[in-house]
């Protein structure tokens, strides 16, 4: 794929949106908090083509009310598994 167009015309967006949608997160960041444009309260990538000749459609949607109102629990639970993961010192 080439993608060409001005500054400021969307290529990375395009780009960032193929990648949420295949991979289920952004290549930028891991808040999807900011994957929703400001003063806005949902984000969604569509996408829709073929797989080996298999139909593929496709729907993300990021809904910023959802985010904010589990933030505490999901901050909580990637510390745990930091903390579970961390390694212990060896004495």
């Amino acid at each position: 794929m080439l993608v060409t167009g001005p500054n400021g015309a969307g290529k990375t967006n395009l780009l960032e949106s193929l990648h949420v949608g295949t991979q289920g997160f952004s290549p930028r960041t891991r808040a999807d908090a900011q994957l929703v444009r400001f003063g806005r309260e949902a984000a969604r990538v569509a996408l829709r083509g073929n797989r080996a000749g298999v139909p593929l459609d496709l729907e993300v949607i990021l809904q910023l009310v959802w985010l904010l109102e589990h933030f505490h629990e999901l901050i909580a639970s990637t510390q745990e598994n930091a903390f579970a993961h961390r390694p212990q010192p060896s004495h």
